[in-house]
């Protein structure tokens, strides 16, 4: 494998991404089968635009001083939301940004360039993946949720904020420190593998799966979602 540093690999890498991470209980195989998008025109998720009672809700976050006047907004419901949204946008030629949670309160999502949102709020769950031994967090989660879901369902939690309306999406792969983090350190320290929707030179998107696996083909990209700029990098589905 070509050695590359974690800078040059992030700063280089053109990925659009659904990613599924959460808390591991030990590293996971990746499922390297990459999954073909749709042809543009097919229906993905709920397509509002600005004649929509929710389009002035959903063309802002938190911080309300950033105002996006996107050509439309998509509901993410599930991975496969995630893939053709993104190759309607790329087809589409669209400027498109990814909301998680909706916490930033930089314009990262909501700024005057954006064209199309592809927001993920409707990606909640949180549950325990037999086959690969970890627990998972859809990016649409908050804090509270994932918490809450975790502690009821198995007794467990995770290293995460205390700030209970982040998105786990973007406080995951960008790195996630809490109260807890001195004793267990960083969320993304639990992070064995990442589902993410990647742009190819052709622009075609594809549904990856990456694991910590050091074997694992796309162990880079995996690594790529551990801390700093990854959530740069994908459209978080699911940590696991």
């Amino acid at each position: 494998m070509t050695t590359v540093s974690r800078r040059s690999f992030i700063g280089s890498a053109f990925a659009a991404g659904a990613s599924a991470s959460g808390v591991a209980i030990r590293p996971a195989h990746a499922d390297t089968s990459a999954v073909a998008p749709a042809p543009i025109g097919v229906q993905t998720g709920q397509r509002i635009t600005a004649e929509g009672a929710r389009f002035q809700a959903l063309r802002t976050g938190n911080n309300q001083r950033f105002l996006s006047t996107p050509d439309y907004v998509r509901m993410i419901h599930t991975p496969q939301d995630a893939l053709l949204a993104t190759q309607e946008a790329l087809d589409l030629g669209k400027k498109f940004t990814v909301r998680s949670g909706g916490h930033c309160f930089a314009d990262f999502v909501c700024n005057p360039d954006t064209e199309v949102i592809l927001d993920m709020a409707p990606m909640r769950a949180v549950g325990f993946d037999e086959t690969v031994g970890a627990f998972y967090a859809e990016p649409g989660g908050m804090l509270i949720d994932v918490y809450e879901r975790l502690y009821k369902g198995w007794g467990v939690t995770l290293p995460a904020g205390i700030c209970y309306s982040v998105g786990v999406g973007g406080h995951i792969v960008g790195g996630g420190y809490g109260l807890l983090s001195r004793k267990y350190g960083l969320t993304v320290d639990h992070l064995s593998m990442v589902e993410v929707v990647v742009v190819d030179a052709h622009r075609q998107a594809h549904l990856v799966r990456a694991s910590s696996d050091p074997k694992d083909p796309h162990h880079d990209l995996w690594w790529a979602h551990t801390g700093g700029r990854g959530r740069q990098l994908s459209l978080p589905l699911a940590p696991v």
